[in-house]
């Protein structure tokens, strides 16, 4: 089977999900959404953030939300940009990240458990500006900044290469004179595109200051 716009569908995927995809567009014909970040927090200092627990009612003990790399790529992103999924992504809010700061985000997630060491979130692609295709990391009180090298990500049973991760780190003010943070964001590039549009997908994490040579 080939998808609609005439690429080959990616190689793993399952292919009910081939089947369901297909069906959409064919009875929809519905157009891929805009791109999206993909935002995951991981919170080591539970006091730097303001909990909403006693809100969050886990469906079964021990409940949490652990996708791995290869889940967030080809099944999260993937329903994301198609549109028309929303249930399927429902557990993941939108928010559109450098409207905060990092330590502000936890507080935002809704059918997440807040206590759970990580949390998740979709956010639009932003630019620096409206003709410009550089994308903007700012927030109103610091910038993000790329760091590491890039790492690939691929499926566990094809080996196939789906992703690009790039790691990026929080600095409070702006440059030159930025302050690192203990907050860490990991960046997907997924290596698909749908009618040559791509999304990026961003994880997020706070660790000690140990846990992180200096740049």
């Amino acid at each position: 089977m080939w998808w609609i716009n005439g690429s080959a569908p990616p190689a793993g995927l399952d292919p009910l999900y081939i089947l369901n995809y297909a069906h959409h567009l064919l009875h929809t014909n519905s157009k891929p959404t805009a791109s999206f970040f993909f935002i995951c927090l991981t919170r080591r200092d539970q006091s730097t953030t303001k909990s909403t627990a006693m809100d969050f009612q886990p469906s079964h003990v021990g409940y949490g939300f652990h996708p791995t790399d290869e889940v967030l790529v080809n099944h999260y992103l993937r329903l994301k940009m198609l549109g028309g999924h929303e249930q399927d992504v429902s557990i993941i809010e939108e928010v559109n990240v450098c409207d905060y700061e990092p330590w502000e985000l936890p507080g935002l997630i809704g059918n997440q458990d807040p206590n759970d060491p990580k949390c998740y979130f979709f956010s639009p692609r932003s630019y620096k500006h409206a003709n410009s295709h550089r994308v903007n990391t700012k927030t109103e009180g610091g910038f993000w900044k790329l760091t590491c090298k890039d790492r690939i990500v691929k499926a566990k049973a094809t080996k196939e290469h789906i992703a690009t991760k790039k790691t990026m780190v929080f600095y409070q003010k702006s440059v030159p004179n930025g302050v690192r943070t203990n907050w860490i964001m990991h960046e997907y590039h997924p290596t698909f595109s749908f009618h040559n549009q791509g999304i990026r997908s961003l994880q997020a994490e706070e660790r000690s200051r140990s846990d992180h040579a200096s740049i």
